[in-house]
């Protein structure tokens, strides 16, 4: 005690604190998306914290997302929706965090979609019925056939009325053109 106050300290975890102190650097560096740095880090051992009635468990994306955005890595603690600087060593410098901060708002609210089509219409065509978007879908058929077709985002996910039907991709580059 100090002047009659609690002088509260917190000690870095020792497997987790090196962890996310690496996923900042690396995640900086703009080669990795947050679903992949997640991984790696699940490979390297960063789990939930374990608590008396529940085992440790990988991290879902959603929550590794707040934890790159949570200022308490540089050295901030918020108490009451205010901040304070903390009395705990900071893992990460203030440049680092920001530009953490920077590459995950540029790459979206929750964080950068990984894309498993890439195709040089994807997110410049809609959808002339409803004008929601057309989404790559790869459809295989019983012999194991490939066919690519540009589908209504509106329509697969029941956000509108559409009833504009698939249109194969070599159709659709031909109505472009």
């Amino acid at each position: 005690m100090e002047n009659g106050r609690d002088i509260r300290t917190v000690e870095i975890d020792p497997v987790r604190g090196p962890l996310m102190k690496w996923a900042f650097n690396q995640y900086t560096t703009g080669k990795w998306n947050l679903r992949d740095l997640l991984a790696e880090l699940t490979k390297r051992g960063l789990n939930t914290t374990p608590g008396p009635k529940r085992p440790s468990k990988p991290l879902v994306p959603s929550h590794f997302h707040k934890m790159m955005k949570n200022p308490y890595y540089k050295g901030i603690v918020t108490y009451r929706g205010q901040s304070y600087p903390g009395n705990h060593e900071p893992l990460v410098s203030i440049k680092t965090w920001q530009r953490v901060q920077e590459l995950l708002e540029s790459r979206g609210r929750s964080g950068e979609k990984v894309r498993r089509y890439h195709h040089y219409l994807k997110g410049t065509v809609w959808c002339g019925t409803c004008g929601h978007r057309l989404i790559i879908s790869m459809t295989k058929n019983r012999h194991g056939t490939v066919y690519p077709y540009l589908i209504c985002i509106g329509r697969q996910q029941r956000r509108s009325d559409c009833t504009q039907k698939a249109v194969r991709i070599p159709d659709v580059e031909r109505l472009v053109e």
